[in-house]
C-alpha cells in the first residue's frame, strides 16, 4: 500500500476507488492519507440500512460501520456513492419503505449519491 501511495502522490491526480464500509470505518487515518494524495470519490458497498439484511447478505458488517464510513468520508470531504442491494423478495411496499429509509440515512449522514442494485436474475 505504501508503494501505491507513493506512486499516486507523484502522479498528482485525483482518483476514485471502491471501498467496503467496514474497511473505511476501521481505517480513518489511511483514508485521510489517501485523501491527501488525491482520493476524490469512493464507491461504498453499504448494501443495506438493516443489520438483519446485512447478515442475510453475509456482509460481515453492520449499520454502525455504514454510518461511520459515511461520516469519515464526509469529514474528509471525500465524495461518496452509497450502493445498496434490493432483496428479490421485496414487495412494492417493502421497496418504498427501503428506498425512503435509505434516502433518509444518506441525507442525514451526508450529501452523497445513491445507487440501488437489482440482481440481474430479476430481469431474466
Amino acid at each position: 500500500m505504501k508503494q501505491l501511495m507513493h506512486i499516486l502522490r507523484d502522479i498528482k491526480k485525483k482518483y476514485i476507488c471502491y471501498g467496503r464500509s467496514d474497511f473505511i470505518a476501521s481505517h480513518e487515518e489511511l483514508m485521510k492519507a489517501l485523501k491527501e494524495i488525491g482520493l476524490y470519490y469512493v464507491l461504498v458497498g453499504l448494501e443495506s440500512i438493516s443489520d438483519k439484511q446485512l447478515k442475510k447478505y453475509d456482509k460481515h458488517s453492520d449499520i454502525h460501520n455504514n454510518i461511520k464510513s459515511v461520516q469519515i468520508c464526509n469529514s474528509l470531504d471525500i465524495h461518496l456513492m452509497g450502493m445498496f442491494i434490493l432483496d428479490l423478495d421485496f414487495t412494492r411496499k417493502d421497496f418504498n419503505t427501503y428506498l425512503y429509509r435509505s434516502l433518509v440515512f444518506l441525507v442525514t449522514a451526508c450529501p452523497c449519491a445513491l445507487v440501488i442494485s437489482v440482481p440481474l436474475v430479476y430481469f431474466c
